[in-house]
């Protein structure tokens, strides 16, 4: 049906016709935008034969007007499935209610298969820019068939000009969907959501799976990009003045009065996969964290500053479990009065102890930050204090595999400190229980400080 323009118009006059405003240049009519928005003109070009609708629909209450469409078409198909337009369907018969052929060989400009421009005045209840209300009535088709609220395909069958062959020479970006959604200047707005997916299985139905997002290789793929690719990207458009998200992915909605809380189960898995292999799980070197690589609960943190990484617990414990492999360095630190504590738990192995390395901030007597191994039922065997002492509490200390040595053996030996002469000054004593030896290499004598009489003690040995 075509547009009912106006006669003898004047240069000027202007026409509403299937929703876009037309503009008399004297010549022809030509389109012009009816309102603001990313839109733009048709120039030029003689219209005819196209498609309008003019008047105003008018409805009372109750007469909701998907019973009453301004445009409507009924299908009916009794063929047979034949081989249909390259997709995912398959072989089908393509049904078109409206279909759009599009050769137009100009640059720079944009051709909208389906343009859906509404202008929202005011009022309430929602605004569909482009609604599909799909609703399967029966059960339909043989084996495994596909049901699409709205199915999009794109096919390149040729260059774009000038782009060729190999990393780095391609031209231009091609999109299956594309969302651009914009606040101008002055507006304020509750919400912004670009992609919504909505799924609701009602009580008594039952589903095998349910994926709310769905991102397949398809399985004719055989090759993957020159320089990069991805199953999933965020990126920011501008990185030197664009604004950057606070979080990459979410888990729940922020707004409370939403009603939209955390989506998992409490036995859920926030992130999981099936069987396969890969090269890394997670893989943020290139990042540099202004606070932890991992975050947890009760204060565990990870960081990975560059040349620094630490694990951190807070005042929780920290637990290395099954682990065959040795740590090569581990750092604890804690600042609270009474120390830091590891702990190595050998009691699920038959006959193995509890182990723990603990230190103090300064117990009495035993210098600022003694170190002790001690085992689960309180047994301390050895301890270092701050002035490298070490000490064996109450224990025979042995220096043996517990068999008599060779006459020719070369290790083995208690090796004592020497000085070439006699002892003058006073050890750094801490008890008197102590007594120490040093062995005089000029006079060949054993050295031994008495702490009674606070004198040394030696004997010739020839």
């Amino acid at each position: 049906m075509p547009l009912d323009f106006p006669n003898s118009p004047t240069t000027g006059d202007l026409f509403n016709g299937a929703g876009v405003t037309w503009r008399w240049d004297g010549v022809k009519w030509t389109s012009v935008l009816s309102s603001s928005g990313p839109f733009l003109p048709l120039a030029g070009g003689n219209m005819s034969g196209m498609l309008g609708i003019t008047g105003t629909r008018t409805w009372t209450s109750g007469a909701f007007p998907q019973t009453n469409p301004a445009i409507y078409q009924s299908l009916t198909y009794t063929g047979t499935a034949a081989a249909g337009l390259p997709g995912p369907e398959g072989t089908s018969v393509p049904l078109n209610v409206m279909s759009v052929a599009e050769s137009i060989n100009a640059g720079g400009m944009i051709v909208n298969g389906l343009q859906v421009q509404i202008g929202t005045m005011g009022g309430d209840g929602a605004r569909h820019g482009l609604l599909v209300t799909h609703q399967v009535l029966g059960d339909v088709g043989a084996s495994n068939p596909n049901y699409v609220g709205a199915q999009i395909f794109q096919q390149f069958s040729a260059n774009v000009a000038g782009a060729a062959a190999g990393a780095g020479n391609g031209k231009g970006d091609t999109f299956g969907l594309g969302i651009q959604m914009n606040a101008a200047n002055g507006t304020h707005l509750h919400g912004m959501t670009g992609l919504e997916i909505d799924i609701a299985p009602f009580t008594g139905s039952t589903v095998d799976y349910i994926v709310g997002l769905q991102i397949i290789n398809m399985g004719n793929t055989s090759v993957i990009g020159n320089v990069f690719d991805a199953m999933m990207l965020l990126a920011t458009g501008n990185p030197s003045i664009d604004k950057r998200s606070n979080f990459g992915f979410y888990f729940g909605s922020p707004q409370a009065a939403d009603g939209l809380g955390f989506p998992l189960t409490a036995t859920g898995t926030m992130i999981g996969s099936r069987t396969g292999t890969a090269g890394y799980g997670i893989d943020f070197s290139a990042v540099t964290f202004n606070n932890a690589f991992i975050k947890g609960p009760n204060s565990f943190q990870i960081a990975g500053s560059p040349g620094f990484n630490t694990i951190s617990s807070g005042s929780a414990q920290l637990v290395f479990t099954g682990s065959a492999t040795p740590v090569a360095s581990f750092v604890a630190n804690n600042a609270a009065p009474y120390g830091a504590a590891v702990t190595w738990d050998a009691t699920a192995i038959t006959g193995g102890q509890k182990w723990t390395l603990s230190a103090t901030a300064g117990a009495a007597g035993e210098g600022q930050g003694l170190f002790a191994l001690i085992n689960g039922s309180g047994f301390t065997p050895i301890t270092v204090d701050r002035f490298g002492v070490t000490r064996f509490p109450m224990q025979d200390v042995i220096v043996s595999t517990g068999t008599a040595m060779a006459t020719s053996s070369t290790h083995g030996f208690l090796a004592i400190p020497t000085m070439a002469g006699t002892p003058t000054g006073t050890p750094d004593v801490r008890s008197n229980a102590f007594a120490h030896l040093v062995w005089d290499s000029t006079a060949k004598k054993l050295w031994i400080y008495d702490n009674v009489t606070s004198t040394w003690k030696g004997a010739v040995h020839t």
